[in-house]
């Protein structure tokens, strides 16, 4: 019956992959515009991407795992994902500018945390790793603990970051 709405399976990816950005870009704008320092936007948008990964819709998510997503068949895709990297990799410079966060390679870091989510799909369950409230708060703490300039600012970070709420 899903041929009966789409054509091809390429249509049924494109599809879905852009009703996924269609919701997550918005999300991360408006985690922006609260204007929290960039160590605490960083923590938010990790720990809601991971969450949305891992609970309820995440399953759909399952489609950046297809080889055929990254071949020039989905040009609308890889504009996306590029508009997503760039706002990670710009948290990323401002963080690193403001001295809380190291000094990464903002491009190759900005892609890393582009595919956490896909990885938590992959490696975590709720079975092992209790919510997926949970798995979004270790996804995060563990991207925040490599690039914080001190770590022992974590705890605070995360308490700010689970204040800013969004639609």
């Amino acid at each position: 019956s899903v041929f009966h709405h789409f054509p091809t399976k390429e249509h049924v990816i494109a599809a879905v992959t852009t009703e996924i950005f269609g919701r997550q870009l918005p999300h991360m704008r408006a985690v922006l515009a609260v204007g929290a320092p960039p160590d605490v936007s960083l923590y938010k948008l990790v720990r809601d991407d991971a969450l949305f990964a891992a609970g309820g819709e995440g399953d759909e998510r399952r489609v950046f795992l297809l080889p055929e997503i990254r071949s020039s068949q989905f040009p609308q895709v890889r504009e996306m994902w590029e508009a997503m990297a760039e706002t990670y990799a710009d948290v990323l410079q401002r963080g690193i500018a403001a001295g809380l966060l190291r000094d990464v390679p903002t491009r190759v870091t900005a892609e890393f945390l582009c595919t956490l989510p896909i990885v938590s799909i992959v490696s975590f369950s709720s079975e092992r790793f209790g919510t997926e409230r949970e798995i979004g708060r270790q996804v995060a703490r563990f991207a925040l603990r490599s690039l914080l300039t001190k770590p022992a600012r974590l705890e605070a970070i995360e308490k700010q970051a689970l204040s800013i709420h969004v639609r």
